[in-house]
């Protein structure tokens, strides 16, 4: 599942989606298909990429690690604070 946050919601048209993963499949390959659906420029450095709470750069392979369809990936952008 794709949860898009705050202003994503609103570029997407969605506050979620459910994706069909086929095996192997790589967390680069579903933004792929996510920007070529919503023109969304995946990665940037205007939005965060959350897969099961943890940041994509602390994840073991990076954009290469494999998901799974029970994996949840949010899109938000930078929590900014004082």
């Amino acid at each position: 599942m794709v949860k898009y946050m705050v202003n994503l919601r609103e570029r997407t048209g969605a506050k979620q989606e459910e994706l069909t993963l086929p095996r192997g499949v790589t967390l680069r390959d579903v933004l792929d298909q996510l920007n070529d659906r919503h023109g969304l420029g995946l990665p940037d450095g205007s939005t965060m990429i959350v897969v099961n709470g943890q940041g994509w750069k602390q994840l073991p392979k990076g954009l290469g690690q494999e998901l799974v369809s029970d994996d949840r990936l949010s899109l938000f952008p930078p929590i900014m604070g004082g």
